[in-house]
């Protein structure tokens, strides 16, 4: 036992069955643990899982116990997994990894196909790798089926995913090949933005985008509000569809329910323009 183990008198455990008690504290990880784990397996997630600006899946978290991602409130719950990230909570992961805890970091998926691979990754730390593939199935078939409905009235290749007071989506984005996968052609493709850009609003109309898809968030309102009055957004008169930005923060099955919101943006813009 180390020093820290004795001052808690808390022993980790190490066993190499599905971990019956789990924690996590990092939010990316909230998402999938509470979409993957049995009912009783999740014992604690983060504070930002019981916040629906921030989780997209809050109403799953209402019974579970949050933390802080600090090692004094982890430390007790006994966890035989605890699920982190790799960018935050850097000095719980650090200490509870020197006392012997098993924790498993979580890379952040970099597009739909890593978010396929984390979701699997997850599902077999919690011993439940049928859950993951009903899930990847599932957001699949929806995705491709916004992907037919955009196709059938016309898929706009000039388009541009724009998060309000941080820039436009690249094509290797979480954002960007979500865009690809409904056969949205983006623009930011052909001026080399890879992740993504920082873009003066003046500028950004001068790429003559001929749709606009905004991930908006409930505490970026102004920002989003400002942009829309900017003389140079009105004047563009470029189409523009919003989703929550929450939708799609952490690439998890949630990035489903933006396909078939921008889908249902993409149908509405051509029903208008037919009357």
């Amino acid at each position: 036992m180390t020093v820290w183990g004795a001052v808690f008198g808390i022993v980790p455990s190490l066993a190499a069955d599905a971990p019956r008690r789990v924690a996590s504290i990092n939010l990316c990880t909230d998402e999938l643990a509470l979409l993957l784990a049995k009912p009783g397996q999740l014992v604690s997630v983060s504070a930002l899982a019981h916040d629906p600006v921030e989780s997209a899946y809050s109403a799953l978290a209402r019974d579970i116990p949050e933390n802080r991602g600090t090692a004094e409130e982890i430390i007790p719950l006994r966890a035989d997994l605890i699920l982190a990230g790799t960018y935050t909570t850097r000095t719980t992961v650090g200490l509870l990894k020197e006392m012997g805890w098993n924790v498993l970091e979580i890379a952040p998926a970099a597009d739909l196909d890593g978010s396929k691979t984390v979701i699997r990754q997850v599902a077999a730390a919690l011993g439940t790798p049928e859950r993951a593939e009903a899930i990847i199935s599932e957001l699949d078939k929806r995705i491709a089926t916004a992907s037919r409905r955009i196709a059938a009235v016309g898929a706009p290749q000039k388009a541009v995913l724009f998060r309000p007071g941080e820039g436009i989506a690249g094509v290797a984005s979480m954002q960007g090949s979500l865009l690809e996968a409904l056969g949205i052609g983006n623009i930011a493709g052909i001026y080399g933005v890879r992740e993504w850009a920082e873009m003066p609003l003046e500028e950004f109309v001068q790429l003559k985008p001929d749709l606009i898809v905004s991930a908006t968030a409930a505490y970026g309102a102004s920002i989003h509000a400002e942009f829309a009055r900017h003389p140079a957004f009105v004047g563009s008169k470029v189409p523009r569809i919003d989703y929550p930005a929450v939708l799609t923060r952490c690439g998890s099955p949630s990035m489903a329910d933006a396909a078939e919101l921008i889908a249902d943006g993409i149908v509405a813009l051509h029903g208008s323009a037919a009357r």
